[in-house]
C-alpha cells in the first residue's frame, strides 16, 4: 500500500510538471487568468536583452488592468499613470491572445504629447504583445520583443500593489 501511494504521488508530480502553463508558473492556481491580471501593478524588475535596467526605468509608473463586468473572460481597460497621479493617464485596452499565452494591450495616445517609451517600453508604438512568463496573483512577468530597428527583448516583472 505504501509503495502504491508513493507511486501515485510520483506520477502526479511528473505529469503535473508537464502541464505547467507558463515558463515560471504557477503550477496550479484556483483563480482565473483574468482575475490574476486585473488589479494595480508596478514594475519591480526591468531587463533589456538580459541586462538588469531597473535603475534606468522610471519606477514611478503604475499600470491598472480593469475588466468589463458585462464581458467576463473578455477584454478590459488599462490605465498607465504616475503614482502621484500628477499627469493624465494613458488609456488602452487589454486581452489575452494565442491561447492565453500572450497578453495583448493597445494604448491610445497622441504622439505629439506622449512617447510610449516614457512610460513602460524601450520602443514607441501603440500595440504590445507580452509573452506571459509568469502569472501569479501578486507577480506577473511579461516579455516583449521588438525586431525593428534593433533586436530588443524587454522582460518586465510586475508586482501587484494596493494604492
Amino acid at each position: 500500500m505504501k509503495k502504491s501511494v508513493i507511486f501515485v504521488i510520483a506520477v502526479f508530480l511528473l505529469v503535473g510538471n508537464g502541464c505547467q502553463k507558463y515558463e515560471e508558473g504557477p503550477w496550479l492556481s484556483l483563480r482565473s487568468k483574468e482575475n490574476r491580471v486585473v488589479g494595480t501593478w508596478v514594475v519591480d524588475k526591468y531587463h533589456i536583452n538580459g541586462v538588469d535596467s531597473t535603475e534606468l526605468y522610471n519606477q514611478n509608473k503604475v499600470i491598472e488592468f480593469f475588466q468589463f463586468e458585462e464581458l467576463k473572460d473578455e477584454i478590459g481597460d488599462i490605465n498607465i499613470y504616475d503614482k502621484d497621479k500628477n499627469e493624465f493617464p494613458i488609456k488602452g485596452r487589454w486581452d489575452f491572445v494565442l491561447y492565453k499565452d500572450v497578453l495583448f494591450f493597445s494604448v491610445f495616445l497622441n504622439d505629439d504629447l506622449i512617447q510610449t517609451s516614457n512610460f513602460l517600453f524601450t520602443y514607441n508604438k501603440h500595440d504590445y504583445y507580452g509573452k506571459i512568463i509568469k502569472l501569479k496573483e501578486t507577480e506577473m512577468i511579461l516579455e516583449f520583443e521588438n525586431e525593428y530597428p534593433y533586436d530588443i527583448i524587454t522582460r518586465i516583472c510586475f508586482k501587484k500593489v494596493e494604492l
